[in-house]
Parts: C-alpha cells; structure tokens; sequence
C-alpha cells in the first residue's frame, strides 16, 4: 500500500543565489541574466545547448516561454503559464540556430 503526503512550507530564498547555484551545478557556468520587470522577476538562461525562461509575477497571471529559432524560423517553442505567486519556467534545446527568451503577464 502506497502513502502519499503533500507538504507545503513557506521558505525565505534568495531566488538569486538558487538559481546561480543551481545552474552552476547542472550546466556547469551561472550564463544567466535577472531581471526586476513588470511588477516580477524574470530570469533567462542561454548557452550552446539549452534554452531556460523563469518569470515570477506576486499578483498576476503569467507565463515564460524558450524558443530556438533558425533562419527565422521557429524550431522549437515552449511557453510554461503560472498563477500569482509561483514561478512559471520553461525551457527547449537548442540544436542551432538562435536562441530567445520571453516573459509576460496574463
């Protein structure tokens, strides 16, 4: 017989420092770029292979979206949506081409 338990903890983060250290250690470099913007907190990530958008908005609606593009056109498109106060992330590979990262509220 299986038991499942949900859990639910208010944590005081440094959004900052866990996404640097997260993506030091999965990726192996901090190549990001943080962002106050629109009431939020946007966080975009590009390197030679991977695509991450993070947007966190306290009282709207939102959502991030990675996209790689090539030649102009689009080869892969993720768009993550979240409610107030979660974080909506997203992410796609990057095969070649360029990459692009985007936020917005809903």
């Amino acid at each position: 017989m299986e038991t499942s338990v949900a859990i639910k903890l208010n944590v005081n983060v440094d959004v900052n420092e866990l996404f640097k250290s997260a993506f030091n250690f999965i990726y192996g470099g901090t190549n990001y770029q943080k962002q106050s913007v629109d009431g939020g907190t946007w966080i975009s990530y590009t390197d030679g292979e991977r695509i991450i958008s993070c947007y966190f908005h306290p009282s709207k609606k939102h959502s991030a979206t990675a996209q790689s593009k090539l030649l102009g056109a689009v080869i892969s498109n993720q768009r993550s949506i979240a409610e107030a106060g979660e974080w909506a992330c997203a992410c796609c590979k990057k095969k070649m081409g360029v990459g692009h990262t985007f936020y917005n509220t809903l």
